[in-house]
């Protein structure tokens, strides 16, 4: 992975951290918010409407249940004056502690002038109250009917329908301020699934990019060692196998034949006089024939289990597998011929071609020889095919 795409994983998840970071901190300042304003607009309905309509209900009781309800009580003689005096002092007070909590909360212009207006009939009646209180005490029952019914029950009445008002007025407020709560309630959670939507796109089509990114890596890391495995065990000029790979695939297809009770045919391959041909051509021309050379040696080879290699200056192997000595014979004189066959000029060589000399082992499932003993009993049968004129294949089994 180069230094560039490691920055940039690197540069994409810090953005991937930063807009999940983001998300969130929108998330809990719109919460944050919107709860808020929820709180404040609750509070409102339950300090500024519900409160001040219970202390309006409160006075409407005292009017209607705590003093009319008392003075027609005296009247009847269900209760005696010093009782109902009582009962009206408490209900008095009440008023005044009810009506001042509620003229002390904020109040609109309009609202005050209503709210003053109440204070003022308020006043009266209470002067009216006052006056009975002060009849209780020396009991005058006569003068106490006809107060209340020339001036209490009129000056009650219009207090309690402002006070009747008011309370209406109050409860429709509270519940405007509901429904306000409710929208903002709602247009939360829609900003809340539309963030958090937003945050969930947003993440993955970073992930995605990085997910794809880190792919990409690593099939260009896959590549560059498939390349670096190839240029480590491929020879750069023949482009077949080297001698490094040679030494792992020789011990391991040895271990696989005598384990599976198979055949080994080995062969160590030289082209004739190929120094002569490099000293005369030059080494240029050398290389190109050694390309022709093993090119057309790695197209005998058929199956997976075949291997060519070279394994230094003009010397190669081939190593093939599950062959009976027919077989053998056939495929490596068949080989030879193939060489020749290219009719690459060689006039140092008796023949005026290109030709190759073979030593050939063919190991039988039976043969207890190891991997040095096989090597050294080919190199020798070459020498043999060298020895005897060349452009020959000599083989042995083992």
């Amino acid at each position: 992975m180069s230094f560039l795409n490691k920055i940039s994983i690197i540069s994409k998840n810090v953005i991937l951290l930063s807009v999940v970071a983001i998300g969130f901190f929108a998330i809990t300042f719109i919460s944050y918010k919107s709860m808020n304003t929820i709180k404040n607009r609750l509070d409102i309905v339950y300090f500024g409407n519900i409160i001040p309509a219970t202390n309006l209900i409160t006075i409407s009781d005292m009017y209607s249940y705590n003093i009319l309800n008392t003075i027609h009580q005296y009247q009847n003689s269900t209760l005696d004056a010093n009782s109902a005096k009582i009962k009206i002092l408490d209900a008095k007070e009440v008023i005044y502690n009810s009506w001042g909590e509620y003229t002390a909360l904020y109040q609109t212009a309009k609202e005050k002038e209503i709210s003053d207006y109440a204070s003022e009939k308020i006043k009266i009646s209470i002067e009216t109250v006052d006056t009975l209180i002060y009849l209780l005490e020396s009991d005058n029952k006569a003068k106490i009917e006809e107060i209340a019914k020339n001036e209490l029950y009129l000056n009650i009445e219009p207090v309690v329908d402002i006070i009747d008002k008011l309370t209406a007025y109050e409860f429709s407020l509270a519940a405007h301020e509901k429904i306000i709560a409710n929208d903002t309630y709602a247009n939360t959670i829609k900003m809340l699934f539309l963030t958090l939507f937003i945050v969930f796109f947003l993440t993955a089509i970073i992930f995605f990019f990085i997910v794809t990114n880190i792919h990409q890596n690593d099939a260009r890391l896959k590549e560059l060692n498939a390349k670096l495995t190839s240029i480590s065990i491929t020879d750069p000029l023949t482009q077949v196998y080297n001698r490094r790979y040679f030494d792992i695939i020789f011990l391991r297809e040895l271990q696989r034949v005598k384990r599976k009770k198979e055949t080994l045919c080995f062969a160590m391959i030289d082209i004739d006089f190929f120094k002569l041909y490099n000293d005369n051509y030059g080494h240029q021309a050398g290389d190109e024939a050694l390309k022709e050379v093993s090119k057309n040696l790695k197209s005998n080879l058929k199956r997976p289990s075949d291997y060519l290699f070279r394994l230094g200056g003009e010397e190669f192997a081939i190593l093939i597998s599950d062959v009976d000595e027919d077989g053998a014979k056939e495929f490596f004189e068949n080989t030879k011929s193939s060489i020749k066959k290219l009719q690459i000029k060689h006039e140092k060589n008796p023949q005026g071609i290109v030709t190759i000399s073979m030593g050939v082992v063919l190991l039988h499932p039976a043969s207890e020889c190891d991997n040095e003993t096989i090597i050294k009993k080919a190199d020798d049968l070459l020498y043999v095919a060298k020895k005897a004129g060349r452009d020959m294949v000599v083989f042995e089994n083992l």
